[in-house]
């Protein structure tokens, strides 16, 4: 029995030195692994010190050599700023003396608006002259005032507060006033000429309808000679113009003009025209200074941005309303030129001055950046028209029901007239009754005296102003976007307002826009300012050097506009037929910019614009010298649209993409690089436009750089470096003008 046992008693014991042998080999293994686990974190730990201490390293040397260079690199840039301010101030001063001169050998008659004896002289002969009524001669006139009312604007427009005192300002704003209400005294007065003339004008047995078509001003007039009851409606097909009439006016001594301008002269007399700065009670703001503000981050009367410059940042516009007094360009009589031109070389010394200042600031970051200005909410009644969110497009027309004056009478040879003394119009007072008397009421009348009701709500019909229905065609040269509003001028409150109008119908394919109105009176057709904003994406890319091409991707249009030295011209949409007129017409900047706006192509932000537009807040300081950089650069460097500028939600970093871009091609997705600028430095980022995160490495084989120029003369070649020393500072301007109007980095 023993000796059967022991062999399993050894088995047993076997295989418990196996199991005890297998636990140790595994707690042998697991001790070595976490050893080995523990070393390898160790030795990533280490490396990665190692790299931070690497990467530490290299930012502390970078930022020493930044200091190092910083200097420098912005005395280089303040020289070559300052050699362009003083070439673009003597080319402007030398085109001031020719235009001047020019005017003076013009010889033609006309006044000069800027010397008031002789446009006072020239208004009040032609307001004393009540002789020469002819519409076509007065249209003549007109075409000069006009004329005369641009210069001036100009004038206020382009000329440094310096160069033209507060007196001088006022008197061209009196002076441009006085010239609107005599122009259009004046078209009233034509205006009554041929309604006087409506019998020997019209053709036998007809009622007058008469066009006179002129550049600026179309006039459609309607006089009822017959009283024919069975007219519906009267039309001018050379304006495409259809008007309703009712038995009302079917039996009325009255007429129908329509005046049609191109211009507005009435939005600017509207408070809601300008910006509404907001002032706490303690501080005092001028009057001027409320009509005409200057902000550093925000800035526009009713075109662009009016964004004041650093020392490193000095400019000078030429673009109206777009640019503070002080940066605009010389302008007045010749001694002023003279005064200015003795001032040259004080304004540079200045300058260098201020620069080297700067220059010797150990920290930029010490530079006071303008504090934002604060604008206040429209407080107007709903049917008040705000316009500062909406503007005027295609000019105003005036609908307005007359008298027609007493007609000729002829018997045998003799032509005997009514004389009308003083010549004016005679507007009706023509308020539509907006409630009815319905059919259901006249049901309810016993039989026994129905007759005589019926025939008495007859008459009274005949005489009840009802709303007339007006089928206008829209102007052939105004893009529409959406909807136009309609809305009518109040001379009271001097405000549009969009009340008054009844059953709104728009044809967007034929472009005719029907609606009743209540009552006659000047309308106009207005479009939402901001409409194109913000823009999708920009791109900033050249062509050759000293052309670049602009295109902005908005809202709804997509555009280019080229820029060429001084000039610039609209290249795309080519499918749009209203711009027509624009495509490929070159132009000064202060030309292109109003004839957009007026096209009703507005993508020039407002000072307020971002009341009505969300875009990201950034430094303005930063924003300004960007553009100005940029413009120096543009000629061998493109520049784009960076979602990073806005999903970065830090105001001191804009960032956008660029690169080297030597040939008239598109570039390709793979070309673009991440720049970023802040008040401090430039740097190229390692990261692309595509990656997941945000973050600041800096691309290998690059610096840090006081400013973008300097960046980019770091990472391009020298042919590119050849086409950056070959920019004129005329073209270097109009690129940061349009950038600085556009404000595409902050309005993307």
């Amino acid at each position: 029995m023993s000796n059967r046992g022991k062999p399993t008693a050894d088995k047993k014991t076997a295989a418990k030195g196996q199991r005890a042998k297998r636990l140790k080999e595994e707690a042998e293994r697991r001790a070595r692994e976490e050893e080995e686990a523990r070393i390898k974190a160790e030795q990533e730990e280490a490396e990665r010190k190692e790299r931070e201490l690497i990467a530490a390293e290299e930012l502390r040397r970078l930022e020493a050599d930044e200091r190092r260079g910083r200097k420098g690199e912005l005395a280089e840039l303040d020289a070559i700023l300052v050699n362009n301010y003083n070439h673009i101030y003597s080319a402007r001063l030398e085109a001031r003396r020719a235009a001047k001169w020019a005017r003076y050998m013009r010889c033609d008659g006309s006044p000069d608006p800027s010397n008031l004896g002789e446009i006072n002289m020239h208004l009040t002969l032609w307001k004393e002259n009540t002789k020469n009524t002819e519409f076509e001669e007065i249209l003549k006139e007109a075409k000069l005032l006009l004329k005369l009312i641009r210069e001036l604007e100009y004038l206020l427009d382009d000329v440094m507060d310096d160069e033209l005192t507060d007196g001088k300002r006022l008197q061209y704003k009196e002076t441009i006033l006085a010239m609107q209400e005599l122009l259009m005294a004046k078209l009233d007065l034509g205006s009554h000429d041929l309604m006087l003339k409506a019998s020997s004008l019209a053709a036998p047995d007809n009622n007058l309808t008469k066009t006179i078509i002129s550049e600026d001003i179309t006039l459609c007039l309607w006089a009822n000679l017959t009283k024919n009851p069975r007219l519906k409606s009267f039309d001018f097909d050379a304006r495409g113009m259809v008007f309703e009439l009712n038995p009302f006016l079917n039996r009325a001594d009255c007429s129908v003009r329509a005046l049609f301008t191109r211009f507005d002269h009435l939005s600017h007399l509207s408070k809601s025209f300008y910006p509404r700065i907001q002032t706490k009670s303690s501080e005092f703001i001028p009057p001027e200074k409320l009509e005409n503000p200057v902000a550093d981050d925000v800035g526009q009367d009713d075109l662009g941005p009016a964004l004041s410059e650093s020392p490193l940042d000095i400019k000078i516009h030429t673009s109206a309303g777009h640019t503070p007094d002080n940066a605009r360009q010389p302008e007045g009589s010749d001694s002023e030129v003279e005064a200015t031109e003795k001032g040259a070389e004080e304004k540079s010394e200045k300058l260098d001055a201020d620069a080297d200042a700067e220059n010797n600031v150990e920290d930029d970051d010490k530079l006071s950046t303008p504090v934002p200005i604060d604008y206040e909410d429209f407080d107007g009644d709903e049917d008040v028209v705000d316009l500062r969110g909406f503007q005027v497009v295609g000019g105003v027309f005036h609908i307005n029901l007359c008298e027609l004056p007493p007609q000729p009478k002829y018997i045998n040879k003799w032509t005997i007239t009514l004389l009308v003394d003083p010549p004016e119009l005679h507007h009706i007072n023509y308020v539509a009754e907006k409630e009815h008397r319905s059919e259901e009421s006249a049901g309810e009348v016993d039989s026994t005296i129905r007759e005589p009701v019926l025939e008495r709500e007859k008459k009274e019909k005949d005489l009840e102003k009802t709303p007339i229905a007006v089928t206008l065609r829209l102007p052939e040269d105004v893009c529409f976007c959406e909807e136009p509003l309609v809305a009518r001028w109040d001379p009271d409150e001097k405000v549009w307002r969009t009340d008054g109008f009844l059953d709104k119908v728009y044809n967007e394919i034929g472009r005719q826009l029907t609606f009743r109105i209540c009552k006659f009176g000047t309308m106009a057709l207005l479009q939402d300012s901001q409409i194109n904003m913000p823009f999708q994406s920009w791109e900033l890319r050249p062509r050759t050097t000293n052309w670049v091409q602009l295109t902005i991707i908005a809202a709804i249009l997509e555009v280019e506009i080229q820029i060429k030295e001084d000039r610039v011209c609209l290249s795309q949409p080519e499918n749009r037929p209203e711009l027509a007129h624009l495509l490929n017409n070159w132009m000064s900047i202060r030309d292109f910019v109003k004839k957009m706006c007026a096209s009703g192509v507005n993508i020039f932000p407002a000072e307020d614009s971002f009341k009505y537009v969300k875009i990201p807040d950034k430094n303005s300081l930063t924003e300004n010298r960007l553009y100005r950089q940029m413009s120096l650069v543009c000629s061998a460097m493109a520049f784009s649209w960076s979602r990073w500028n806005s999903d970065v939600n830090d105001r001191e970093k804009i960032i956008v993409q660029s690169a080297q871009h030597l040939s008239d091609e598109p570039l390709l997705e793979e070309d673009w690089s991440l720049f970023q600028i802040t008040k401090r430095r430039a740097i190229k980022l390692k990261m692309t436009e595509y990656s997941e995160a945000f973050l600041e490495d800096v691309a290998e084989g690059t610096e840090f750089h006081a400013d973008l120029y300097h960046l980019a003369e770091s990472v391009v070649s020298e042919t590119a470096k050849q086409r950056i020393r070959e920019t004129t500072a005329m073209f270097s301007e109009t690129v940061n003008d349009i950038l600085r109007l556009t404000r595409v980095v902050l309005y993307s």
